[in-house]
């Protein structure tokens, strides 16, 4: 088993490389020398950003939608006159994941981009900023022999 210097839920970083973790077990390692170019920049934290926000949109949109119905039967409707807590509480759930779906497709936050071959990896690394470890992996980036020139820092 590989000590990483710096871990997260998805990659740990070792002196050989970048290690792809899935439940703690590496199942990819991206070796320093096949990387081209290694930076820490702002983006967003989900890869499908733009497809989460659609969703969470549609979601807030049905969810409104239902819900205006059903205040518009309560109060102004005259054809049933028996309600369910059920009918107020169907709209309250999309409504909820829709809002937390279009949070989470907003949110920008740290992330370490890496460019291999033609391929380019972005992985947040928002666990490494709770830990206030950034300073020590842009240091660690920086003296390694096989990152320091495929290294770029950007502004933070």
């Amino acid at each position: 088993m590989t000590s990483y210097k710096f871990v997260t839920d998805q990659f740990g970083i070792s002196d050989n490389g970048i290690h792809m973790l899935r439940s703690g077990f590496n199942y990819e390692t991206i070796e320093f020398t096949k990387v081209q170019e290694i930076s820490v920049t702002k983006g967003r934290q989900i890869s499908n950003w733009v497809v989460a926000l659609v969703f969470g949109l549609m979601l807030t949109c049905a969810g409104l939608f239902v819900l205006y119905h059903v205040l518009y039967e309560y109060f102004i409707g005259t054809k049933v006159h028996v309600f369910y807590v059920q009918q107020f509480a169907f709209p309250i759930i999309p409504l909820i994941v829709g809002t937390y779906t279009i949070f989470v497709s907003l949110r920008n936050g740290l992330i370490l981009k890496i460019s291999v071959d033609s391929k380019t990896k972005k992985l947040p690394i928002e666990k490494l900023s709770k830990k206030s470890q950034i300073d020590e992996l842009i240091v660690f980036l920086n003296q390694n022999n096989l990152t320091k020139s495929k290294f770029k820092t950007v502004d933070l």
